[in-house]
């Protein structure tokens, strides 16, 4: 995490966030690949052709969200895809964590993410393949068609050992293993 650089003197620990313990693992289809965006649909850049055919429940946070939770798994590629926070607070990059993958791995999907989302290379390594270089409209266009030729192939099995690694490195047990290791520094 690079772009983490505390205030000197500071004792600072990196806590992994966690994914939704409520998501149901291994319940994405199998047989064929299925675009998703899971989260506020202000925030998405997805070109139109994309956005008929991927499922983008829309939530806020608010209310009974059961729906938006089993919706989760019916796609098996999410998007997540986010505008980089060239913003600094006291030397630390302010943005917020890779939950949207976090959560993808919790229900085994892979997925399509931008290499500005501060820790997907950390969590994914850089030769995870479903890395794109932008935000932009074709890079997006370009990754999801790359990704659906490779489903069920080797680029798609890789990806999914990755989401795998990363299931278990944000399971709930596991963060709170690291959150004991942690108490029990200070």
């Amino acid at each position: 995490m690079s772009a983490l650089d505390p205030t000197p003197g500071v004792k600072m620990r990196y806590l992994r966030h966690h994914a939704d313990p409520r998501f149901a693992a291994g319940s994405v289809p199998v047989d064929q690949f299925q675009l998703g965006y899971f989260g506020l649909p202000d925030n998405v850049v997805l070109p139109p052709e994309m956005a008929e055919k991927a499922v983008v429940p829309g939530c806020d946070g608010k209310g009974d969200v059961s729906a938006f939770i089993a919706q989760l798994s019916d796609a098996n590629f999410h998007i997540c895809t986010r505008d980089p926070s060239p913003s600094l607070t006291r030397g630390i990059l302010s943005s917020k964590p890779f939950t949207k993958g976090f959560n993808a791995a919790a229900v085994r999907a892979n997925v399509l993410v931008n290499r500005q989302v501060h820790d997907a290379e950390y969590y994914l390594g850089s030769d995870y393949p479903f890395f794109i270089d932008s935000t932009d409209t074709c890079a997006i266009s370009d990754g999801v068609r790359h990704a659906s030729a490779e489903f069920g192939g080797a680029q798609w099995e890789k990806a999914q050992t990755r989401m795998a690694s990363v299931a278990r490195q944000v399971a709930p047990s596991e963060v709170m293993a690291e959150l004991d290791k942690i108490l029990r520094l200070f």
